[in-house]
């Protein structure tokens, strides 16, 4: 379940996008700080994030996509694919969420 805090956490942009150099490593890092500090962090921010993708807000679908990359799980593709299949700018931001999950999922 999201929480008001996952949600300013994404509205304020704490996450870099996708065009930022270092942007994985980053996100990683400040996601794993508030999740020790704050334990279920992660869980909290994956369904702000989920919860996110059909706003009207851009920039914040794309931070929600940066999130995913950072929290979400195998369950989550198949949403980040039919949002891809729509077409218009996050199309690439979410082959690209895709193929980070799968990445940092399978341990490759």
């Amino acid at each position: 379940m999201a929480d008001d805090y996952a949600h300013w956490f994404l509205k304020r942009r704490r996450l870099r996008l996708m065009d930022r150099e270092r942007w994985v490593e980053w996100n990683a890092e400040w996601v794993a700080e508030e999740e020790r500090c704050q334990p279920g962090f992660s869980q909290r921010l994956r369904g702000a994030a989920l919860a996110s993708l059909d706003g009207d807000d851009i920039e914040t679908v794309r931070t929600a996509l940066s999130a995913l990359t950072a929290v979400g799980v195998a369950d989550d593709i198949p949403r980040l694919e039919e949002l891809s299949a729509r077409g218009g700018e996050v199309a690439k931001d979410c082959g690209t969420a895709i193929y980070e999950i799968k990445h940092r999922v399978s341990g490759a």
